[in-house]
């Protein structure tokens, strides 16, 4: 078990965001099943204030997802994982594409939709 905090998590100049203030990160708890082991992950980016346009946190989302995909590949190493909480960007932006492209992670409701 274990949480890592994202190493960009606003500024503190927009203090009237929160994000500063609280941990934005990852946290990870191993899950014994009768299965094998189970990588849970639970994860929250910053948030979106913004259009698109004006989105001035999205170059930290992405390193946000990058910096969690790395964490991942190097806790899971090949245990199927369960990621929940809050990616704050759409499936067709980038950090979510860098994101499952590194983690080889697919979307469950997308895919069941489907």
């Amino acid at each position: 078990m274990g949480f890592r905090r994202f190493r960009l998590s606003g500024s503190a100049e927009t203090i009237y965001h929160g994000d500063y203030i609280v941990d934005k990160g990852i946290g990870f708890a191993r899950v014994q099943t009768p299965m094998g082991e189970l990588d849970v992950y639970l994860l929250h980016t910053i948030a979106r204030y913004q259009p698109d346009d004006q989105d001035y946190y999205h170059p930290h989302r992405v390193a946000q997802l990058f910096e969690a995909a790395l964490y991942v590949n190097t806790i899971s190493k090949g245990n199927p994982i369960i990621m929940l909480g809050d990616f704050n960007v759409r499936t067709d932006q980038l950090g979510y594409r860098l994101f499952t492209t590194m983690t080889g992670a697919r979307n469950c409701y997308a895919r069941a939709q489907s």
